[in-house]
């Protein structure tokens, strides 16, 4: 009863954090988590050794993080199942257990039986002593009924023979997967307590070097706003020219163009194929300054050197231009939507070109501060600003 009770409580803590999720989706979410972590780890390693990306690193560090405590999460709702599914095979055990010793007891007060009135031991002779013709039929119909009987019986048994062995192979194989997640479970966590001593340590190196993180967060606003102002200009200029195209009655497939990405709310491609979202959409606090807020009209996705970028939709190039400190722009007009790609460069498009979802644009530019590789994205409706982390799926 004890043991019901400890998996009940499991479930309760363990499982609604994953919504309920069998096994299957539980090593398929598993592998995400495992790549988002070997990620962070790469981009750590490629910026570690720049003077200037201690704020980066924080950023991907405190990602890695959590991406770890998820990730324990998951290990420990498996062992929850697993919990589950020992106790159905111990309980599935002892019923068959039981229903075998039933077998046997039938199977041996047949042959106690059959063995005092010489039934199976002696057929022969129970055969002939018939007193009549119709009494030996009647005695070799009794015979081959309790021969049958017996050998159902033993097959019977033989059966649920194996059928208990399997439960017993399968019952191990759980036992030992348990065994196995119960060590992950504890190396995560040593990972997990060695990472979050690291970030502190990273956290306290930041703040006695404020003044050049405020330096920072100066010029990253100042890149940020001229940035900005060059989308809303553009989108401005493409705005303008759909109104002329619809007063000169232009044939448009805009609105059918609007329609197909709005349903795809939540669902489209990331714009790189791996990625981490280390910079948020909205206002923001700042990772290590106390009091300063940050807004972020968009997402940085921070990613590996090389890393190409693409299309997450159908559309046209309205335009690229080159922004200082964030490289070159791509803005792309999905009817009224609009996604816009910064920090790019081997720009592999050109204005006014038709692009297909999935289609390459460029790579993803260096920080020259940094040393990082972030792509900075953002999605509008017209001139509203939209959250990228509501359109794109939950994880590349």
């Amino acid at each position: 009863m004890a043991k019901h009770v400890i998996t009940f409580l499991l479930f309760c803590i363990f499982v609604p954090l994953y919504g309920q999720k069998d096994r299957s989706s539980l090593e398929s979410e598993r592998k995400k988590i495992i790549n988002q972590i070997d990620l962070s780890t790469k981009l750590l390693d490629q910026t570690r050794s720049n003077k200037n990306a201690g704020l980066a690193n924080y950023k991907t560090l405190l990602k890695k993080v959590n991406y770890r405590e998820e990730l324990i999460q998951n290990y420990q709702a498996e062992i929850a199942l697993n919990e589950t599914r020992i106790s159905a095979i111990q309980d599935e055990i002892n019923q068959l257990q039981i229903a075998l010793g039933l077998k046997k007891q039938d199977l041996a007060k047949l042959l106690k039986n059959s063995y005092k009135n010489q039934l199976i031991n002696n057929p022969i002779f129970f055969l002939f002593s018939a007193s009549s013709l119709n009494d030996l039929f009647l005695r070799w119909t009794l015979l081959r009924k309790i021969l049958r009987y017996k050998q159902k019986q033993v097959q019977s048994i033989a059966d649920t023979q194996a059928a208990i062995e399997l439960e017993e192979k399968d019952l191990r194989l759980n036992i030992q997967t348990k065994k196995l997640l119960l060590t992950k479970v504890a190396e995560e966590k040593e990972n997990f307590q060695r990472e979050s001593k690291e970030q502190k340590k990273l956290v306290d190196k930041l703040r006695k070097e404020e003044k050049s993180i405020n330096r920072q967060i100066k010029s990253s606003r100042n890149k940020h706003e001229e940035l900005n102002k060059e989308i809303e200009k553009l989108i401005r200029a493409e705005m303008e020219r759909a109104r002329k195209a619809e007063r000169n009655n232009s044939k448009s497939s805009s609105k059918a163009i609007s329609g197909a990405f709005n349903k795809r709310k939540g669902k489209l491609p990331w714009p790189v194929k791996a990625g981490i979202i280390t910079t948020h959409f909205g206002i923001q606090p700042h990772a290590t300054v106390s009091g300063v807020q940050e807004e972020k009209k968009g997402i940085g996705i921070s990613t590996e050197k090389s890393t190409s970028v693409y299309a997450i939709a159908d559309g046209v190039v309205s335009a690229y231009i080159f922004i200082p400190g964030k490289n070159y722009m791509v803005l792309v007009k999905h009817g009224e939507y609009f996604s816009v790609y910064s920090q790019v460069e081997n720009i592999s498009v050109s204005e006014n070109q038709a692009i297909k979802a999935g289609e390459k644009i460029g790579t993803v530019a260096k920080d020259p501060e940094t040393g990082e590789y972030e792509l900075f994205f953002q999605i509008y409706k017209n001139k509203k600003r939209l959250n990228p982390e509501q359109w794109i799926k939950k994880r590349p």
